[in-house]
């Protein structure tokens, strides 16, 4: 049967912190959505708190997977909802969002509902235009994906161990058949630390090409630009204060 939301969170030995996330989805006000946990075979008291859900609208799988993006992938997969979005385990939904999202989406007009998160005591991060995309992401757990987009752009590259949600965002922004909504509110709040704060050396190898193919050479001409004049103000800044400090 149908439902209107998935969220899906990948785990791998998340301790005890899966159950803040798990209590905001499961006080959510709108209740028209399953909840995907999908979980690369843990050996923590995660799974006890797996194993002790009883809201039918929770399922969970507990298998080897290939890291994070491999089990996203695998909660495309298994996705009920026409609109998904991806959780890790100690960010949490904000209150009353899903209603807010529903009467938003308009019957499934736009492929991709972004807001805002919480994160580092600030809002992040407003409205993305492509230009602003190939400097800065927008993070998936302020994202609604609908489903039919994946089957349009394809599944996030698992090449890119820490940043395939850029780069899948990449592809939404430059394709002409995804309409995409900015809605100024914060969907979630996204927990502070964890791998996503590395980098990913080989998507930073390939940015300029991914850039260039899903936004245009007129975009990425204007991030060349714009990433000079960044760097010029940082070296001017840094010369000041060697003056000021000699």
């Amino acid at each position: 049967m149908s439902v209107l939301f998935s969220i899906i969170t990948p785990t791998y030995n998340c301790g005890t912190k899966i159950q803040d996330t798990l209590d905001s989805v499961l006080s959510q006000s709108f209740g028209d959505f399953e909840y995907l946990i999908v979980d690369g075979c843990s050996n923590d008291q995660s799974l006890e708190i797996f194993e002790n859900i009883t809201d039918e609208r929770v399922r969970f799988i507990s298998e080897p997977d290939l890291g994070i993006y491999d089990a996203m992938n695998k909660g495309v997969r298994m996705a009920r909802g026409r609109y998904l979005i991806f959780l890790g385990a100690g960010d949490y939904l904000c209150p009353d969002v899903l209603n807010q999202i529903r009467q938003i989406a308009n019957g499934g007009k736009y492929g991709l509902i972004y807001g805002n998160v919480y994160w580092h005591d600030i809002i992040y991060a407003g409205e993305f235009s492509a230009e602003r995309l190939a400097f800065d992401n927008i993070c998936h757990q302020a994202i609604f994906y609908r489903r039919d987009v994946f089957e349009v752009v394809g599944h996030f590259d698992l090449k890119y161990k820490l940043l395939a949600d850029w780069e899948m965002n990449l592809r939404c922004f430059g394709d002409e058949r995804i309409d995409v909504l900015y809605v100024p509110m914060v969907v979630s709040v996204y927990e502070i630390g964890g791998i996503s704060g590395n980098p990913d050396l080989q998507f930073q190898r390939d940015k300029n090409w991914l850039v260039w193919r899903n936004l245009g050479s007129i975009v990425l001409l204007k991030y060349h630009l714009k990433s000079l004049r960044r760097r010029f103000r940082d070296w001017r800044a840094q010369s000041e204060n060697k003056v000021l400090g000699s």
